[in-house]
C-alpha cells in the first residue's frame, strides 16, 4: 500500500492530509517559489519579472501534457497578426514549446526589432505569459498562444507578412517510449512547414539536456530537410544584426513569393490569405488557401530515404549521404548557446554539471 503521506493517492482516495503535513507541504511549496524567482531574477535581470508576478496569478500545472488530446489535433486556422503585433511586418522569432515564457521576454530585449511568438499546449502557462508581458509592456511585439505546433505551425504562419527569421526548440519531452515517439515536437510535417515558410538566412535553433532527444531532432531535419537546411558549427553567437541581415532580402520583397534555390526547392512560397473578418468571406470560414503542396522535392526525398536506411543499421551516427547536401558525417555539437539568453532549463542543467546538446541549422 502507498505510504499515507503520498498527496496524490490521498486525493485520489479521498483521504485528507494531516493539517501539519499540509502546511509543511505549503510552506515549502512557497519557499521553492521564493528560491526560484531569485535564481531567475538573478539570470533575467533586465526582466524585472518580481514586480510584475505580485500583479499576475500564480498557476499550477502538470510539467508534461499530452499533445495527442483531441483537442489539440485541431489545427488552427490562419491568424491575423495585425491583431497581435503593432507592427506585423517585422521578422519574426517563434519559440516552440515556450513553456512559462521568461526565455522569449527575455529574448525580446536581446533582438530588438523582431516580433516575439510562444507557442505551447498548456493554457495555463500561455494566460500567465500573456500577463506578464501586458505588466512588462511588451505585449506590441511579444505573444503567446496556445497551439500544438506539430499540427497548426503551417497553417498559423501562412498569413504572417513577415520573415519568419528564427524558430527554437529547446528541452522538449524527450518520450523514450517507442509508442509515445509520435507525441515528440518535431515530425516530418514541421520540417516540411518550416521548410516552405521560412526565407533563406532563417535559422531553427535545436537544444536538450538529453542526447537521444537533441539527435532525434537533429535527424528529422537530416532526413527531411537536409536540401532545404544545412548547419552551422560556427559556433559564435548570434546578434540582432545578424538575423535581420538574414532575411532582410525577403522583408524587402527581393526573395519572397516564389523565389527557388536551383535544386528546385521553394525557398518562402507563401500562400495569399485574405484578413478580411469572416462575416464578410460569405461561409464563415478564412478564404481558401492556394500553395504549392510539393514538400521538399523529389531529391530530397531519395536523401531522406537513404538516410533512413544507415540510421537503421547505425543510429548513434550521422548519415555520411547527407555531407553532399553540406552536413557533417557525425554531429557537431555547439559549446554555447548562440542566442546568448539561457532558457529555465538550461540553467538549471548547468548548475548540476549536466551537458546541454545543441545544433544550429539555417536554411539554404
Amino acid at each position: 500500500m502507498p505510504p499515507i503521506w503520498g498527496g496524490q493517492w490521498c486525493l485520489q482516495r479521498n483521504f485528507t492530509l494531516p493539517t501539519s503535513s499540509i502546511a509543511l507541504q505549503a510552506a515549502r511549496a512557497l519557499q521553492t517559489d521564493r528560491t526560484l524567482r531569485a535564481a531567475h531574477a538573478d539570470h533575467w535581470p533586465e526582466l524585472a519579472l518580481s514586480e510584475v508576478a505580485n500583479q499576475v496569478e500564480g498557476v499550477r500545472c502538470r510539467q508534461h501534457a499530452n499533445p495527442l488530446r483531441k483537442e489539440l489535433q485541431v489545427q488552427l486556422p490562419p491568424q491575423d497578426w495585425a491583431e497581435k503585433y503593432a507592427d506585423p511586418v517585422r521578422p519574426l522569432i517563434v519559440d516552440i514549446g515556450c513553456g512559462p515564457g521568461r526565455f522569449l521576454l527575455a529574448l525580446s530585449h536581446r533582438y530588438q526589432g523582431h516580433n516575439m511568438l510562444g507557442l505551447d499546449i498548456r493554457e495555463k502557462l500561455i494566460e500567465r505569459a500573456n500577463g506578464w508581458t501586458a505588466g512588462l509592456s511588451l505585449h506590441s511585439s511579444v505573444h503567446f498562444m496556445m497551439a500544438n505546433a506539430t499540427i497548426s505551425l503551417g497553417s498559423m504562419l501562412s498569413t504572417y507578412p513577415g520573415p519568419l527569421s528564427l524558430v527554437t526548440v529547446q528541452f522538449p519531452d524527450p518520450h523514450f517510449k517507442t509508442k509515445h515517439k509520435k507525441r515528440r515536437v518535431i515530425q516530418p510535417q514541421v520540417v516540411t512547414d518550416l521548410a516552405k515558410l521560412m526565407p533563406p538566412g532563417g535559422r531553427v535553433f535545436l537544444q536538450s539536456d538529453v542526447k537521444e532527444a537533441a539527435t532525434a531532432m537533429y535527424h528529422e531535419f537530416q532526413e527531411h530537410g537536409s536540401a532545404a537546411f544545412h548547419p552551422d558549427t560556427g559556433g559564435g553567437l548570434l546578434s540582432g544584426v545578424d538575423l535581420l541581415s538574414a532575411t532582410s532580402s525577403v522583408a524587402d520583397g527581393s526573395s519572397a513569393g516564389g523565389a527557388h534555390l536551383e535544386s528546385g526547392i521553394p525557398t518562402c512560397d507563401k500562400p495569399e490569405v485574405s484578413l478580411r473578418p469572416h462575416a464578410e468571406q460569405g461561409n464563415g470560414h478564412p478564404e481558401s488557401i492556394s500553395h504549392d503542396s510539393s514538400m521538399l522535392g523529389q531529391a530530397d526525398a531519395a536523401t531522406a530515404t537513404a538516410a533512413a536506411a544507415r540510421r537503421s543499421a547505425n543510429p548513434e551516427s550521422d548519415v555520411s549521404s547527407s555531407s553532399e547536401q553540406g552536413w557533417p558525417p557525425d554531429i557537431q555539437w555547439l559549446p554555447v548557446n548562440p542566442l546568448g539568453v539561457p532558457t529555465e532549463r538550461e540553467v538549471h542543467t548547468h548548475k548540476h554539471g549536466g551537458n546541454v546538446y545543441r545544433a544550429l541549422l539555417v536554411r539554404r
